[in-house]
């Protein structure tokens, strides 16, 4: 298994998300309103970790880097070792893989500093919200 020399990022609530050594981004309030964009990607769990759209920048206004790669942040979220976190395909779209511990969805990002940061990706719908809409 490759080491990850990225710090893995701890938990942090919604509304004040930080990460990376200087501090990083801040995730926005839930309750603003949200992009077009955000608006057609459904998402039920509080913790984002049902997340599957297409945002790929932090909150921040920096680019993630691909979940397949290990530049310039070395990490365990891969696609390999997270089968069903949503990794695959070589995108760089923000995720909340299970074992990151944070109430965001999030990424590393492209730059040395901060490493990683939360996404703005809007608030999570109801419960069954989303099944409704797939109807």
């Amino acid at each position: 298994a490759a080491s990850a020399s990225a710090a893995v990022p701890q938990r942090a609530a919604v509304g004040g998300a930080t990460g990376g050594a200087t501090g990083g981004a801040t995730l926005p309030s839930a309750a603003g309103g949200g992009s077009d964009e955000r608006a057609s990607e459904c998402f039920e769990a509080e913790d984002r970790s049902d997340y599957r759209g297409s945002v790929n920048r932090t909150s921040g206004g920096f680019s993630c880097q691909p979940w397949s790669s290990q530049q310039p942040h070395a990490h365990a979220f891969t696609p390999r070792a997270h089968p069903d976190e949503g990794l695959g395909g070589g995108h760089n779209f923000c995720r909340a893989p299970h074992g990151s511990h944070l109430m965001c969805a999030w990424c590393y990002t492209t730059v040395r500093k901060p490493s990683w940061g939360c996404c703005d990706v809007g608030a999570p719908r109801p419960s069954g919200a989303c099944d409704a809409d797939a109807a």
